[in-house]
């Protein structure tokens, strides 16, 4: 049995989109950098949305993130996880600065084939 397919057999790949409210004041790529850097997160993709983009104002922003994350098992878990690691922290990361809303749909994950 190679690597390649224990990994495969052990950790499922999953896609999700989020919107994302951060303050204007933070740079967006930074942000975007700090999610990419969570546990279990591979890949942060911003994706454009004009009516998010209506939606900013003076105070915030609004992004859409196309993210692909590492499941062991449950892949709501999962990105439960991630949630609270990027909004609240724990005692290995501080939450990440300037996110005020991490919204997503649970029914929108999409395993990676």
């Amino acid at each position: 049995m190679n690597l390649k397919t224990i990994l495969t057999e052990s950790l499922l790949l999953y896609t999700i989109r989020v919107v994302i409210k951060v303050e204007k004041r933070q740079n967006r790529t930074d942000l975007f950098n700090k999610i990419r850097a969570l546990p279990q997160v591979i890949i942060v993709e911003p994706e454009n949305n004009e009516y998010l983009d209506k939606k900013s104002n003076d105070l915030y922003g609004f992004s859409l993130l196309k993210i692909k994350f590492v499941a062991e098992s449950n892949p709501e878990e999962s990105i439960d996880q991630i949630k609270n690691l990027a909004m609240i922290g724990d005692e290995d990361n501080a939450p990440i600065e300037g996110l005020i809303k991490f919204i997503y749909k649970p029914k929108s994950i999409v395993k990676v084939q």
